[in-house]
């Protein structure tokens, strides 16, 4: 008897050192981002030529090369689209560079937040992480100029998110901008709409963008405050597609959507009569 105690001890000490395991690697897993081959546009069968659509690459061609990447922004330029989106932090040292999350340890084989590293310390890690990872070895992550360099090369528009910017970093943006001559083609982006306002405020004929996750009556409060603003919205939700549509349609408001990446949510998209449509897939 007592052995059969001990054995079942054994086999519970055993399942909860696996389980531990296996919670501690999904804690410290990285995110990948989604796999698979791009779509055509003409895939979609609801797609007609009038209005035209005009394309964000979100964050570069994502499903092609890595996220936030020279590589991606390359493949979306190659691929024909109207803009490319992609989003900026600032580093300690007041230098804009190009990711997603404001710590780096999901992309890359360092770890650390991004604005308490200088733009020397950012550069000695490498991009790790993200589709077709392993044809594109040693990338770093790109600055904010290289980024625009990429967009001026393809002539495609920069859809720029700002993700954590001091004032000074939002003039830097607006300096590396008027050093290209794309101030005036960029779109601005941003889920925190003060930093819109203050972009607004330097110079009232920017094209911004406010992010919203839901079309809700707390956003077209601040929609309506600055009706300039376009309102860029999640696009896979139904309940955005419906009567809070409507409301925001009827405030005068304009609309882009995103991130829609399969065939049904563009046709119902663009049903709505919305041209600016962001993908990780779907291609020009």
């Amino acid at each position: 008897m007592k052995k059969k105690i001990i054995a079942a001890v054994l086999v519970l000490v055993a399942l909860a050192g696996f389980f531990s395991g296996v919670l501690v690697y999904r804690s410290n897993a990285k995110k990948l981002q989604m796999k698979g081959s791009q779509l055509s546009l003409g895939s979609i069968q609801s797609y007609s030529a009038q209005p035209e659509v005009k394309l964000a690459a979100h964050r570069g061609l994502s499903s092609a090369a890595p996220e936030n990447t020279l590589a991606a922004f390359e493949k979306a330029g190659q691929a024909g689209f109207f803009a490319v989106e992609f989003d900026i932090h600032e580093t300690s040292d007041g230098e804009l560079v190009v990711i997603h999350n404001g710590d780096i340890k999901d992309m890359t084989d360092g770890k650390g937040e991004v604005s308490k590293m200088t733009a020397e310390e950012l550069s000695k890690y490498t991009i790790d992480v993200g589709n077709h990872i392993d044809e594109y070895p040693g990338l770093k992550i790109p600055t904010l100029d290289e980024t625009l360099d990429v967009c001026v090369k393809y002539s495609i528009v920069p859809m720029v998110e700002i993700k954590e910017c001091t004032d000074s970093g939002l003039d830097k943006l607006l300096a590396a901008l008027d050093a290209r001559n794309l101030r005036q083609s960029s779109i601005i982006i941003a889920f925190g709409h003060e930093y819109l306002e203050k972009l607004e405020a330097k110079d009232s004929s920017l094209e911004l963008w406010y992010l919203v996750n839901d079309l809700n009556d707390e956003n077209l409060e601040v929609c309506k405050k600055t009706p300039q603003y376009r309102v860029a919205f999640d696009g896979r939700k139904t309940e955005n597609r419906a009567e809070a549509f409507e409301k925001f349609k009827a405030a005068g408001l304009e609309f882009a959507a995103w991130t829609i990446d399969d065939a049904d949510t563009f046709s119902a998209v663009y049903g709505l009569g919305i041209t600016y449509i962001t993908s990780n897939r779907i291609c020009p």
